[in-house]
């Protein structure tokens, strides 16, 4: 999933990604020690892309996102169809 950093407490070490899907916005915990690659600072407005989700630990707490990358440019999703351009027309 990608979303945004949009709260870091460089204090606590936590914060929240959200992310938007089809108008639907959605908010993920983020721990420091769930982020598998991040700049040096983290901070709000940097992007995120997570691949899991735990549950929440209690009732009424946020899902917490697994294996964060997080990076000050957005990242670029190719998908399948980038693949298929290393494919030589015949």
């Amino acid at each position: 999933m990608l979303g945004t950093i949009t709260w870091w407490s460089a204090v606590k070490c936590h914060g929240i990604i959200t992310v938007t899907k089809n108008g639907i916005v959605q908010k993920y915990f983020l721990l420091h020690n769930r982020i598998a690659r991040s700049p040096e600072v983290i901070k709000a407005g940097q992007f995120a892309r997570f691949i899991a989700v735990a549950p929440p630990p209690k009732p009424g707490l946020l899902p917490v996102a697994l294996a964060v990358e997080i990076s000050d440019m957005p990242f670029v999703d190719a998908g399948v169809d980038a693949l298929a351009g290393k494919v030589v027309a015949q």
